[in-house]
């Protein structure tokens, strides 16, 4: 283990912001942990870093950042419904779903395509078109950073909701997952209701469904609709859609007849908040190279030389807009650091 100082941080967020780490560690395995705690005694602030995909650095970052490089897929289990596989914390998650299509499974499938790493994903709850990780996940294993105990926690520990989770608030910071378990059908139940899906499937002609051709279809969906971040910085999705309550949905539609929703089963209504900001008039704007992406008002956009305190800016803004023309309060999906 090897532990750099002063180490830039751009390549490490797909938001291609320019930030510095006082310490930086590369970990690739579980006792390296402990190495970089007590090669770096006095950083009072510790971040698990991933894919980066989900980050916005505001400024330098004073402590020492932990980028979870632990590898490694394999099936631990099946009978013959169900194959259970383990993915260590430090894969990509497309790896992880090009492995489940690999061997034929489906549940993976709507979640293509999402960037950034394995060990991020419970912490997230990543979902897309119907489907969240905690649909699939099993268990989540993690290090309590401080003491070094490996802990392994139930999907009902995991407290998870809308892009949420334990590890954003009562555990934040606290812990570093190692990897994950999931359980995968060998005859898939697939989610076809969101977006442009069913369309774009009839462009298939007769094809008959399969979790490989329900991958292409929202695999070409995300391309046309999201920017690769290896070619424009961004973190993908940087707000959260609306939760609201039936009363407050009929609220505003009486005033916005066009207001698009989808009905949550716990009977609250989910409002996409990209048309909010879009009524608002932010999508395309841009300030220098901080910007709305122009084909999703959902995505904000570094053109080149952004930083992140600008990016955030922007958020802030568009934050106000909406709350003072909807009275909604929008909340990111990016984490501020």
């Amino acid at each position: 283990m090897e532990l750099l100082r002063n180490h830039s941080l751009r390549p490490y967020n797909t938001l291609n912001v320019d930030a510095t780490a006082r310490y930086f560690a590369r970990i690739r395995h579980v006792d390296q942990i402990g190495q970089a705690l007590a090669a770096a005694p006095e950083a009072e602030r510790i971040l698990v870093l991933g894919g980066g995909s989900n980050v916005v650095f505001r400024s330098d970052f004073s402590g020492l950042v932990l980028k979870n490089e632990i590898r490694g897929i394999r099936i631990v289990r099946s009978d013959d419904a169900h194959v259970w596989i383990e993915s260590r914390g430090g894969e990509e998650w497309q790896d992880l779903v090009d492995f489940s299509l690999e061997h034929d499974l489906g549940g993976l499938e709507n979640l293509t395509r999402i960037p950034g790493s394995v060990g991020a994903a419970p912490v997230q709850n990543i979902g897309a078109y119907g489907v969240e990780i905690k649909d699939l996940l099993e268990s989540v294993e993690a290090v309590d950073i401080r003491s070094g105990q490996v802990r392994t926690f139930s999907n009902s520990e995991c407290r998870f909701g809308y892009r949420d989770s334990i590890f954003k608030h009562e555990l934040k910071g606290l812990f570093f997952v190692t990897g994950i378990v999931i359980r995968l059908a060998r005859q898939p139940e697939y989610h076809i209701e969101y977006g442009d899906i069913r369309k774009k499937l009839e462009e298939y002609g007769d094809q008959p469904l399969s979790p490989r051709l329900l991958e292409r279809a929202i695999s070409e969906i995300r391309a046309v609709k999201l920017p690769d971040p290896r070619e424009l910085g961004n973190c993908g999705s940087f707000f959260k859609n609306c939760i609201v309550t039936p009363d407050d949905f009929e609220r505003l539609r009486t005033s916005y007849p066009a207001l698009p929703f989808f009905r949550e089963h716990t009977g609250q209504i989910k409002i996409p908040s990209a048309w909010l900001i879009e009524q608002c008039g932010w999508k395309g704007w841009r300030s220098g190279d901080a910007a709305v992406y122009p084909q999703h008002a959902l995505i904000l956009v570094n053109y080149g030389a952004a930083d992140g305190e600008q990016i955030y800016d922007l958020s802030e803004r568009i934050i106000a807009s909406v709350r003072d023309t909807f009275g909604l309060v929008l909340e990111r999906e990016a984490q501020i650091i």
